[in-house]
């Protein structure tokens, strides 16, 4: 699959740039206050969320990224099949994380001041957040244009 293997190159490439080249923890802004690179190690899941160091983040990763794929496979309309691409490029970007470096390299800051700020993230999640958005538009349009039909 050429599309996970393009997320998953640009993923770790920009994760190897930034523990080579950015401080650990000190944000760099790079469109004022709103949007900031910050290095950080993330030992749990997406948006801050924390189970602890022995859950068994990587192994469920791997089931979900495998359920994924079994449905990017059966998947009829490209655009959903796409959007499984991209997740599994992003998911596959942050086990290989979980399998080298032990948690996860986040760099992607946004916010307003200290108080509104999102959780700091990476390309992965993005491509997975976009993925989810691109699947819940095919679910609406499939949705709509049965309704047309009737």
């Amino acid at each position: 699959m050429v599309i996970p293997s393009i997320i998953v190159f640009l993923d770790q490439l920009t994760k190897f740039l930034v523990e080579k080249n950015l401080p650990y923890h000190q944000p760099i802004s790079v469109f004022g206050e709103f949007f900031r690179l910050t290095f950080v190690y993330n030992p749990g899941v997406a948006f801050g969320l924390n189970f602890g160091e022995k859950f068994p983040y990587t192994p469920i990763a791997i089931a979900i990224t495998l359920f994924v794929l079994y449905l990017a496979i059966k998947e009829k309309s490209f655009l959903s099949f796409f959007a499984y691409c991209l997740i599994i490029g992003g998911a596959l970007g942050n086990i290989i994380d979980r399998i080298f470096r032990g948690m996860v390299v986040d760099f992607l800051d946004i916010g307003i001041n200290e108080h509104l700020r999102w959780f700091v993230f990476n390309l992965a999640d993005s491509v997975i957040t976009i993925a989810i958005f691109l699947l819940i538009f095919d679910s609406v349009f499939k949705r709509s244009k049965h309704e047309v039909k009737r």
